[in-house]
């Protein structure tokens, strides 16, 4: 009976991990344009430094994210029993990215800049609604994304002290 179960939870593992990398080029070509838009609009309302660095880092750790995802079908067919570890290399990359963008909530929201505030919250929030449906199939990896990102960026705007921020931290 537990060899049925085994046989039947790794080949869950590997549809799971089948879908979590189709789904990966899409979701690291988007995180590489809007990576670009943060870092250029962070660029323009004077963070020029932390817009360099932020980038740089998101590029680094998109490369990264890319490789894991080559590695799971290269040689043909993925092999059914690299799914787990495969699953939870990408899942590591993600908390990677996540970290990446929950950074913004520190290096780039200030009361000062509404309007750039606005922008980059609008793309986190996209960016994560873009991750539940990309990263679905593997729960893992979807909380490794979403808590990196989700939480600091909450705790930086609850931290500006303003009124508007702690609406949306909440």
């Amino acid at each position: 009976m537990g060899t049925i179960q085994d046989s039947l939870a790794v080949g869950v593992d590997h549809g799971c991990a089948r879908i979590l990398r189709r789904n990966a080029v899409p979701s690291i070509l988007t995180n590489l344009v809007l990576s670009a838009v943060v870092a250029a609009v962070a660029w323009l309302h004077g963070h020029e430094f932390q817009a360099t660095i932020w980038f740089l880092s998101s590029m680094a750790v998109n490369v990264v994210r890319l490789v894991i995802a080559r590695q799971f079908s290269l040689g043909g067919e993925p092999k059914i029993d690299l799914a787990g570890t495969w699953s939870r290399r990408y899942s590591i990359a993600t908390c990677l990215s996540g970290c990446v963008w929950g950074a913004i909530g520190f290096l780039f929201i200030f009361p000062d800049q509404p309007n750039a505030a606005t922008l980059f919250i609008v793309i986190v929030a996209g960016i994560t609604a873009g991750s539940v449906s990309s990263s679905s199939s593997h729960f893992p990896a979807l909380l490794s994304f979403l808590a990196p990102v989700l939480l600091p960026l909450a705790l930086a705007l609850a931290l500006r002290q303003e009124l508007l921020f702690y609406v949306i931290a909440g």
